[in-house]
């Protein structure tokens, strides 16, 4: 007699098949198993809460400004909830953890790593933090109701206010934005197509260029309320209403200037007449700038048509950079709208290396502290009503986002995650230690270099693929024996039908199209038969009870099965 007995749908591991009429087993019958097929969700199951720490001791600012002592590190513990979870479920769950710390103060521009980007590999999980869209979106420079001498907003757009200065026609005037500039991103440097969605400073003139005026001319640069207060040589510095140029350009750090025939980049020299690529502290005095590019408008743009810039300040993904103690901040200009780079500092090794955002000692004020991320947008013109019809920029706010939070608004320069023992394992991380540093400061679904870098990709070590089974037929008296893993001595006699070895280890070839359910099949090479030793048995039905063989727990995960026994009389 053959019999194949189908379980109900969403109980695979305890039915009873009922028969409409009765079955008679003859005394002292035989029974094997034929095959077995088993199914369950693609899931992760934890018997008790797990953890996720992620840690970071490479945070901008590198001092807590509300302490000053304190180093801003980043140590937080999530908990992840034991339980039975789906392979999306789990997902889904990891992710939501780590945005749970988005609401903090240290990871607010973050957001956990999109994983459908990228991911096209069965069972494979990548996370991580990458900046948050809507905190590196260009928002409207607005004006520093302090830091600014006779410029405004107006119906012009951002413009000199006072009258136009008599020959030579020097700037005597300027606007600061009254927010920061995200200066710190990471990026390839041969790509323009970034600069949409990676900090940018956009700037347009308010009027076609070459119109502005035979003496006309406009600036945008890089400065820093932070240098206002700690600069302490010699020599002036704009603040407040007090402004000046140096080599004919605004005090600042990088400056863009344009007049109706060209384009010039300049930078900043310390009185010795080192660049910043030079300079080892942010206490340094601007004493002149040496011009590092220039070139004609018109091989840039058609006549009568505005300015259109962009500015970027960025790591170089390509050579590594942004993993270096020592780094190097290039920038670059590109026309908005062409996605054509114009200037790149990298051209001839011109940058921000790390020592320009750092002091010889520890910070005694909070503008001390803040200068791992000090550029402000300076604005100025030499000409009344003349400036920029637009800017926008990508802002990092120092005003705490949350107020009863004691950690500052932070960058991470890169971070680490570590994971309690069951979660390590689906993982396939090495338990008690930690991920390769993680690198956050870009969005992964626009940038296609050394990704490894920037999130953690994992094969998901679904541990179901190593599940075994026992079959019990409570009607038969097989009187079969096996034992447990915590119970070497404890086997004893058991209505056993049949183990089932490993039935989902072909995971890969049996899972369903959605990837929400995986179904394996056993089939003995050869027959196990049991003999049953029994007395005549009259039944219309066989109760199926399949238990985990490993620990003989209820084998409850399985929603379907089907079991399929010969009985020889």
């Amino acid at each position: 007699m053959n019999f194949n007995l189908i379980s109900p749908e969403g109980n695979g591991s305890d039915y009873t098949t009922r028969f409409r009429e009765d079955i008679v087993i003859k005394p002292n019958s035989k029974v094997y198993l034929n095959f077995a097929q088993v199914s369950q969700r693609v899931s992760v199951s934890f018997d008790e809460d797990q953890t996720i720490t992620i840690s970071s001791s490479d945070l901008l600012p590198e001092f807590n400004p509300d302490s000053l002592s304190d180093l801003n590190i980043l140590s937080e513990t999530l908990t992840f909830p034991k339980g039975k979870y789906s392979y999306e479920a789990f997902k889904n769950k990891f992710n939501e953890l780590l945005n749970s710390l988005t609401t903090k103060n240290q990871l607010h521009i973050y957001t956990a790593i999109d994983d459908n980007f990228g991911n096209n590999k069965d069972n494979y999980f990548n996370f991580g933090y990458e900046f948050e869209p809507s905190f590196i979106d260009k928002e409207e420079l607005t004006l520093d109701a302090v830091n600014n001498l006779d410029f405004g907003k107006t119906s012009d757009g951002f413009v000199k206010t006072s009258a136009t200065p008599v020959a030579p026609f020097n700037y005597d005037c300027y606007g600061l934005s009254d927010t920061h500039y995200l200066h710190y991103c990471i990026c390839d440097n041969e790509d323009a197509s970034f600069m949409s969605k990676l900090n940018p400073i956009y700037f347009e003139t308010n009027t076609n260029w070459n119109s502005m005026g035979a003496n006309a001319k406009v600036c945008m640069g890089l400065y820093s309320t932070e240098y206002m207060s700690i600069y302490s040589g010699a020599g002036n510095k704009i603040n407040g209403g007090n402004f000046y140029t140096v080599s004919g350009v605004p005090q600042t750090f990088l400056n863009v200037e344009i007049d109706n025939t060209k384009l010039e980049v300049s930078i900043a020299l310390d009185a010795s007449g080192n660049g910043i690529t030079n300079w080892t502290s942010f206490n340094t005095q601007i004493s002149s700038h040496a011009i590092v590019f220039s070139k004609d408008l018109i091989d840039i743009f058609p006549l009568n048509e505005p300015a259109r810039f962009t500015l970027q300040v960025f790591l170089d993904e390509n050579n590594g950079d942004f993993k270096k103690v020592n780094k190097k901040f290039y920038f670059r200009l590109i026309e908005e709208g062409e996605d054509t780079i114009i200037y790149n500092s990298m051209d001839n090794n011109v940058f921000f290396p790390s020592g320009f955002f750092s002091l010889p000692a520890n910070p005694t004020t909070i503008d001390e502290a803040n200068i791992g991320i000090p550029f402000k947008v300076l604005l100025s013109s030499n000409t009344q009503n003349i400036g920029f019809k637009e800017v926008q920029f990508s802002e990092f706010k120092k005003t705490k986002w949350v107020a009863g939070d004691s950690n500052p608004n932070s960058i991470v320069v890169d971070y680490a995650l570590q994971f309690t023992d069951q979660l390590s394992d689906y993982l396939n991380i090495v338990k008690n230690s930690f991920t390769p540093l993680l690198y956050p400061n870009l969005i992964t679904s626009i940038n296609t270099l050394n990704l490894d870098s920037h999130r953690y990709e994992t094969n998901i070590n679904l541990d179901f693929t190593n599940s075994s089974y026992t079959v019990y037929i409570e009607e038969l008296p097989t009187t079969n024996y096996k034992n447990t893993d915590t119970k070497q001595n404890g086997g004893y006699s058991q209505n056993i039908l049949a183990n089932i070895p490993v039935p989902f280890s072909n995971l890969i070839n049996n899972v369903s199209k959605d990837n929400s359910m995986i179904t394996g099949l056993y089939q003995p090479n050869f027959q196990i038969i049991s003999n049953m030793k029994n007395q005549s048995i009259r039944s219309n039905y066989f109760r199926v009870i399949i238990k985990r063989m490993e620990d003989d727990k209820p084998a409850d995960e399985l929603l379907r099965s089907v079991i399929n026994f010969t009985i020889l009389e």
